[in-house]
């Protein structure tokens, strides 16, 4: 009731007497009444106080138009350095023509997002239309009066979003600038001025996120940077415009508290890279101080000292290291530039990122995934991973950090020429990231076949709100030779996801064990928790082949009175798992064990084991443990089980092996899985 009655006092705050009233009566969907209670749950006093003034800004909040500080002759703004290295392109035919194909789709209106195929259309694209749904949002009541959390009916709100990067602009651009092409550099700009022309500042849904602001002034500079001399007077003073609009909204409400995730990140790089290459002023040199400013606390915030994203998912982790990447490349080319500490904890990332890679490039999907990019590379990327690291690998010149397949895109010509190869290394490497919360061992075993293993043992996510965590504790990720074999389920949506945003990133869809068919923390919201699970390594003892580790959580206690308790040793080409659930239950509990399997592999039940073969050979055989029902689930409605997102927006079937029972505390579920 104490919550309820803060939200009370901050709605009647921020809307008024009048407005209060009719806000609840709008609100009386029980959904969003929960959002907003859970969502102050997760927010201190402080934060609660700048909500409200933040909100207050919002309301009374008018848009400069900026044409009195805007005068002929107009000066678009580049971010040295770049437009030389981009067009190295010119001399790397194979990826000239992976552009010339991204540009003839997007001449035809064909794009294809997160998933998705948008519809066609003749001329400009549509760019309020969610291509599942074909409905429009709205583009011109205030933004901020867009109720985009709950609208489901609408589709999910990234979809519009991901089109209002402009992102796909990028490569076409460099292609222009490459070639010397007058025609196509036109079309760029002419999408630019589409977009400024339909969306208003403020107005319509592409305003409302700090993040997409942030990402569309990166495409918008790579355009300036690229096309200057292709842009006319005429064109010059819009685009100029909007990219001092969009710096003042990014300085005005910034994303702090439980929001200052890789928000904070893109926010900080939009404000430097605009700050660097606008015209100076005391508005963009502040713009400037400030990017610098949360980039330089950001980098050390949002990645443990031992190279873990606090996001705790390896792409989003990626996805922030593209930003602090960027801003440090147009650093070089300033007087200020990025300190030392900076650069070191940006290489200890890379080298956690390329522990978790396997022999091919595949690495473990752990939390959400929403395929966010900075530099974009087209509208597939699936080694987008091994793409960061050639960037950052190019960055430091360190070739250790080359990942197995480096391949040259716009993103790793930000930093000019690749290092030497790395010698060949030794696939055997074993090491317990311990702020970061996770172990990885990569083994060779007898038959040459490489094996890489990682256990979770992390805090659920990064803030109060832990926004992009998944409720994984214990669970476990399986690559045999390059083969993903155990896997997390993935992401498939997010605003518009509900019971299925719940399932993807709940317990019964990692590698772990559910009681009660509970998940170990408890989800309030698609973006939010309320109870959550405390991980941590208790012993690790990895120095010989045959290794062997211990976690727990305390994500059970709670409820049920008992710690789970996992631990695993490695014993030749077996892994050896024992499960308990050690405390103080009076009766056994209803238990499940769950071992996700990726699309690519099969399985079958053979004499209470359970084997796992692709295209008829076998990988690997799962014995289970004794005493509990072992069944193969497959794309089940109801209950949701068996079900794999290879992307945002996709999900398919695929196979669960799932061991169920009643248990009592400190019984031992001894699993042994035995690779081939």
């Amino acid at each position: 009731m104490y919550f309820l009655g803060v939200l009370n006092l901050v709605l009647f705050a921020l809307w008024g007497e009048g407005a209060f009233v009719t806000q609840l009566n709008h609100m009386a969907q029980t959904q969003k009444l929960a959002w907003y209670y859970n969502r102050l749950k997760a927010m201190s006093i402080t934060e609660i106080r700048h909500r409200v003034v933040e909100r207050l800004k919002k309301n009374s909040g008018a848009v400069p138009d900026f044409i009195s500080e805007l005068h002929p002759p107009y000066v678009l703004p580049r971010l040295k350095g770049l437009s030389e290295r981009w067009r190295e392109a010119a001399k790397q035919p194979a990826l000239l023509d992976e552009w010339r194909e991204l540009a003839k789709k997007v001449q035809e209106n064909q794009f294809h997002f997160l998933g998705v195929s948008w519809p066609k259309v003749v001329g400009q694209p549509d760019w309020h239309r969610d291509p599942v749904s074909c409905a429009l949002w709205p583009n011109r009541p205030y933004t901020f009066d867009i109720n985009y959390r709950h609208n489901h009916g609408m589709g999910d709100i990234k979809y519009v979003w991901e089109l209002n990067r402009l992102q796909y602009l990028q490569p076409i651009a460099a292609l222009a600038a490459a070639e010397k092409d007058g025609d196509l550099a036109q079309f760029c700009i002419q999408q630019l001025l589409d977009w400024i022309e339909h969306n208003p500042p403020w107005r319509g849904v592409n305003w409302n996120s700090g993040i997409e602001l942030s990402l569309r002034v990166i495409s918008i500079l790579t355009l300036t940077t690229l096309l200057d001399a292709a842009f006319t007077d005429e064109q010059k003073q819009p685009v100029l415009r909007t990219l001092y609009q969009h710096g003042y909204w990014l300085a005005r409400f910034p994303s702090k508290f439980s929001s200052a995730n890789n928000h904070r990140v893109a926010e900080g790089a939009a404000l430097y890279l605009l700050g660097v290459s606008l015209t100076p002023s005391p508005r963009v040199l502040g713009w400037l101080e400030e990017g610098f400013h949360i980039l330089e606390e950001e980098a050390q915030l949002q990645i443990h000292a031992d190279g873990i994203g606090a996001e705790q998912s390896p792409t989003y982790t990626a996805f922030s290291l593209e930003f602090f990447l960027l801003a440090g490349a147009v650093s070089r080319e300033q007087e200020r530039q990025f300190s030392p500490a900076y650069w070191a904890r940006l290489e200890a990332c890379g080298a956690a990122l390329r522990a978790f890679l396997d022999k091919e490039g595949n690495f473990p999907r752990i939390g959400d995934d929403d395929e966010g990019r900075v530099v974009f590379s087209g509208f597939k990327e699936p080694d987008y991973m091994q793409n960061v690291l050639t960037m950052l690998a190019a960055a430091l010149q360190k070739p250790e950090l080359l990942p197995p397949k480096a391949r040259s895109s716009l993103r790793t010509l930000v930093f000019g020429a690749l290092p030497a190869a790395a010698p060949s290394e030794p696939i055997s490497m074993r090491h317990s990231f311990t702020n970061g919360g996770y172990t990885v061992c990569r083994d060779t075993l007898d038959n040459d076949r490489e094996r890489l293993f990682v256990i979770d043992h992390a805090p659920l996510g990064y803030l109060s709100m832990a926004a992009h965590g998944h409720a994984d504790a214990g669970a476990i990720w399986l690559h045999l030779d390059g083969q993903p074999i155990l896997v997390d389920a993935g992401t498939y949506l997010y605003h518009a996801g509900g019971v299925w945003r719940d399932h993807f990133r709940g317990t019964a869809a990692h590698n772990t064990v559910s009681v009660g068919d509970s998940d170990s923390s408890t989800i309030v919201g698609a973006f939010n928790w309320s109870q959550k699970a405390k991980a941590r390594l208790t012993s690790a003892a990895l120095e010989s082949n045959d290794w062997n580790l211990a976690v727990e959580h305390d994500g059970y206690k709670k409820r049920y009175g008992v710690v789970h308790r996992r631990t695993v040793a490695a014993r030749g080409a077996a892994l050896e798992l024992t499960d308990s659930l050690d405390g103080k239950a009076e009766a056994s509990l209803p238990v499940a064990l769950h071992f996700l399997l990726h699309p690519d592999v099969t399985a079958r039940i053979d004499n209470g084991a359970v084997v796992v073969e692709k295209a008829g050979l076998a990988l690997l055989r799962l014995d289970a443990p004794g005493g509990l029902t072992l069944e193969l689930c497959r794309g089940s409605e109801t209950p949701k089980r068996g079900w794999y997102s290879p992307c945002f927006g996709v999900k398919q079937p695929a196979t669960l092996v799932r061991c169920s029972g009643l248990v009592a505390a400190g019984q031992a579920l001894k699993t042994t899985i035995t690779c081939y």
